[in-house]
């Protein structure tokens, strides 16, 4: 039995060897051992079926250490729970990072393989290239968030909010840009993400207190504002009476209807303006809807509605209503 084990395991040692010794024969020394990373350059080994693809694999496997490295970052982790970001969030920021774009990379080593039939390639980045390159849109994505912040500072409520949600907009992209410095770099940026936590917190303060009436004429134009009403529900947004909002999302449509071949069609333009307290117009929109039927008219207008919310679904309840 002792016998027999030992064996065993000797095969296997065997068979390891001899992969190994495949490996060996079959790819060179750059690719199985590739130069250690420094401060200055970041390497990766990537293979494809022509050189473009390979170049894409190499790079994956930069991006791959890059979160490897952030994964363990001490500072992140701090970060993260300083923060308090969800564990969604933090899902979405790594899935962000590992796609980063590299603009500075070089082919160092490129070999094509007669048994494989694929090309292997030995990339390089310039670490503190990339590091400019990540600051640099860091920064722009900074200027757009203070611009937002400085346009709505005296505006109303509403206007504040649709300058917030802007701002949240752009908040994921430049946290994912402090996720690839961080693992690049030594520098703290608790700074900015001091800043995107006060951003969200004033956002759900305003949300909270911002109160939405729907204010309607006609039979369709009630049926046009429970759509709205959903979508805004969905987002959080409260819905009141007139007498209780601060908000009033005014609604009217104008139909037009034509009958082809026993076909109903409908073209209807809504008409959506958003109003203060004091009834000033705050943001407006023109949405034009379509719907057809082979009943009558009224199924044709019900149709019409289902593309409203596939707008609403495609673009946002924000963006239908110009809040962004």
């Amino acid at each position: 039995m002792l016998i027999k084990k030992s064996f065993i395991i000797l095969f296997c040692l065997l068979f390891v060897s001899c992969a190994s010794l495949g490996l060996k024969k079959m790819y060179p020394d750059w690719y199985l051992n590739p130069p250690q990373d420094n401060s200055k350059t970041i390497h990766g080994v990537g293979e494809g079926y022509n050189l473009e693809n390979a170049n894409k694999t190499a790079l994956k496997n930069i991006s791959s250490k890059i979160l490897v490295t952030l994964s363990s970052n001490s500072q992140m982790s701090q970060y993260e729970n300083n923060y308090e970001f969800s564990e969604e969030t933090k899902i979405s920021i790594k899935e962000r990072t590992a796609d980063i774009t590299f603009n500075n990379h070089k082919t160092l080593q490129t070999q094509y393989l007669n048994s494989q039939e694929r090309f292997i390639v030995l990339v390089a980045v310039d670490k503190p290239e990339l590091i400019k390159q990540q600051t640099q849109d860091l920064n722009k994505l900074n200027d757009s968030i203070n611009q937002f912040n400085r346009n709505s500072k005296k505006k109303s409520d509403l206007e504040r909010i649709s300058a917030l949600i802007n701002i949240q907009n752009i908040i994921p992209k430049a946290e994912t840009k402090i996720n690839i410095l961080t693992a690049l770099s030594s520098k703290d940026y608790s700074k900015y993400l001091n800043k995107y936590k006060a951003y969200k917190k004033e956002y759900n303060k305003l949300l909270s207190k911002t109160v939405f009436s729907i204010q309607t004429k006609s039979e369709f134009d009630k049926d046009v504002g429970e759509v709205f009403k959903n979508a805004l529900n969905k987002q959080n947004f409260k819905i009141g009476s007139l007498d209780k909002s601060n908000v009033i999302l005014s609604i009217k449509s104008k139909i037009t209807s034509k009958e082809v071949y026993g076909s109903y069609f409908a073209k209807i333009q809504i008409n959506v303006n958003l109003l203060n307290k004091q009834k000033k117009i705050i943001k407006s929109n023109k949405i034009e809807i379509k719907g057809s039927s082979s009943i009558n008219k009224n199924e044709a207008n019900k149709n019409a509605l289902r593309d409203l919310e596939e707008q609403i679904e495609e673009n946002g309840i924000n963006g239908v209503l110009k809040l962004e």
